[in-house]
């Protein structure tokens, strides 16, 4: 569901800077909901600052 392609093209025609090397996953029914807000979101915002991300997709499905 990534427009991974896409994203790669955009790259080469020099439209974007790059495409980060981490994606992340996750479904709509969290069975520990506060434990995803909690820890793993922070974790998710500390890897895009750490791969000095500027923008995110997000891409429902």
């Amino acid at each position: 569901m990534l427009p991974i392609r896409r994203l790669e093209e955009l790259q080469a025609e020099g439209v974007i800077g790059g495409v980060a090397p981490s994606h992340y996953s996750f479904m709509g029914f969290l069975l520990k909901p506060r434990e995803f807000l909690e820890r793993s979101v922070p974790a998710m915002i500390a890897r895009l600052k750490q791969e000095a991300v500027d923008v995110v997709a997000l891409v429902p499905v």
